[in-house]
């Protein structure tokens, strides 16, 4: 099996690789995803 990010491209990577802003409605909803 090979790892997720293999076939992106560097761009790609670099543009997940960065802290995302999260709305206040988003917020409940990933704190519960992430188990916090």
């Amino acid at each position: 099996m090979r790892h997720n990010q293999e076939h992106m491209s560097n761009r790609r990577k670099r543009r997940l690789n960065v802290d995302q802003v999260v709305s206040p409605a988003d917020y409940k909803t990933l704190k519960t995803l992430l188990g916090k």
